[in-house]
């Protein structure tokens, strides 16, 4: 007699997205102190654009710790990667940032 068995199979995808920012302040490659990588980096504003919520959400998120960023002149730049994994947009992709792990931040000069 023959034992019934389940095959099962696990699909990976991985996908790219490109999002372009009008109107907002330049974006810059910098170091994130937590993803120990070069990154794409924008400012608040544009960040709550990318994010489709309010201003006051991304700083909520910067305060607990959720995004990567590091101060510059001007106000804080906040790394992309992190921003995406918090999004609807990004979950399951934690994979964008270098470690995974979110909430450090320091101070620093960004590189354009």
């Amino acid at each position: 007699m023959k034992a019934n068995r389940k095959l099962s199979a696990v699909v990976t995808l991985e996908t790219e997205e490109i999002i372009v920012v009008k109107g907002g302040r330049r974006s810059m490659r910098a170091s994130c102190p937590v993803c120990r990588s070069i990154v794409t980096m924008i400012f608040a504003e544009d960040a709550a654009r990318v994010a489709g919520v309010g201003t006051r959400k991304v700083y909520e998120w910067l305060e607990s710790g959720v995004l990567h960023f590091i101060e510059i002149s001007g106000g804080v730049a906040i790394c992309v990667p992190s921003l995406y994994t918090q999004t609807d947009r990004g979950r399951g992709t934690a994979k964008l940032c270098g470690t995974g792990q979110a909430g450090a931040h320091t101070e620093g000069a960004a590189t354009k």
